[in-house]
């Protein structure tokens, strides 16, 4: 049965009614209310409960019977104007999902009926007379398709207390008074059940739980390429990145990319006006330089004054101190690695520089 009467209130929220219902679940209250008091509810189907609800209202605030039975459940009660309600997820509650919900039901994407019906299931057993103070009621729940065990799956009473939630093996025990007690049976993605045991002995039941197909929006999932520097970590092994190079001051107004690494812990220059470099004590000898893993045996020129790299060419530079992988050898003091651009370009560009002492010219271009 179902029956209600309004006073007229600022918000819809606000509005005073009288309510009685049977055995009714939770959008199906809110369906009847909307055609006989003309008020229109806001929410998301796949996120309000389904359970039933035996309630009697008198002259209660609508906020207050919604918050009521919705007791125990992440959902915040919102007025929208004098004649709509928004029943929204606590954690969402902002405007962007607000004005995104309002626009689904306008749309047409949201609309009644709903899937509300619960599966219904009688539990009885033939003794009705027992001295026992409790009984075990054993539960196995599984999926009604492949039937497969059921993990989580939460019992609750008719107060929406927990009962008991469903093991690795589907399997939950609760502990009963004889006779008539009403249990409810919720698990995400599958319908959801409601239990009435008429019990007066220890029993089992296999309960196959079916599943519901819900309709998600649109995901789409994008994400950048990670640098090899912040995805793998080691220790001794620095990466340098070129643009800042060119803040750095240099000699005679270039950009030298050896001479830079002076700014690096451990790293001596071999002069003041060399572009060799010592690491860590080791001499300059010892060190290896590579351009695209091609060892390079003469890194400068102008009889080492300046680096032999033209650093708009260098795409990376890494210099490994510490750690030295094994396919570079074992008399290393550090290894210097270049990597250049690889061009890809279906015009002529380029770019370059004239001083006192150097000139450089970098141009690319399809070939």
């Amino acid at each position: 049965m179902f029956c209600c009467t309004i006073i007229l209130a600022q918000k819809a929220s606000d509005r005073q009614i009288n309510l009685v219902f049977e055995n009714k679940n939770f959008i199906k209250i809110l369906y009847e209310l909307e055609q006989k008091e003309n008020i229109r509810f806001y929410f998301d189907p796949q996120r309000i409960p389904y359970f039933e609800f035996t309630k009697k209202y008198e002259d209660k605030q609508i906020w207050y019977i919604l918050n009521d039975l919705l007791n125990g459940a992440l959902l915040t009660v919102i007025s929208i104007d004098d004649k709509s309600i928004g029943i929204i997820p606590t954690p969402d509650l902002n405007k962007v999902y607000i004005e995104n919900l309002l626009s689904k039901w306008k749309s047409g994407e949201f609309k009644y009926p709903f899937v509300i019906e619960q599966k219904q299931i009688k539990i009885i057993t033939a003794v009705r007379s027992s001295s026992k103070p409790s009984i075990q009621l054993v539960l196995y729940i599984v999926d009604e398709e492949d039937k497969t065990s059921l993990i989580g799956v939460a019992v609750f009473t008719d107060d929406f207390q927990i009962k008991e939630i469903s093991n690795e093996k589907g399997t939950a025990g609760l502990t009963l008074k004889p006779g008539k007690t009403t249990l409810q049976i919720s698990y995400l993605g599958y319908q959801s059940a409601r239990i009435e045991v008429d019990a007066f002995r220890d029993t089992s039941y296999i309960l196959a739980l079916p599943r519901i197909t819900n309709l998600l929006d649109e995901v789409e999932i994008s994400s950048t390429k990670i640098s090899s520097n912040n995805l793998k970590k080691t220790i001794g092994v620095e990466s340098i990145e070129m643009k800042k190079l060119e803040t750095i001051t240099q000699a005679l107004g270039e950009v030298d990319i050896i001479k830079s690494l002076e700014i690096l812990p451990g790293v001596k220059s071999t002069a003041e006006v060399s572009s060799g470099f010592n690491v860590r004590g080791g001499n300059i000898d010892e060190n290896q330089v590579l351009l695209n893993e091609a060892v390079i045996f003469n890194p400068t020129h102008v009889l080492g004054f300046t680096s032999a790299f033209n650093a708009d060419a260098i795409k990376s530079v890494t210099l490994s101190k510490a750690y030295m992988d094994p396919q570079y050898g074992g008399w290393n003091s550090a290894v210097l690695g270049y990597k250049i651009f690889i061009w890809k370009c279906g015009k002529w560009k380029g770019v370059g520089s004239l001083g006192t002492t150097i000139g450089k010219l970098t141009i690319e271009g399809p070939v």
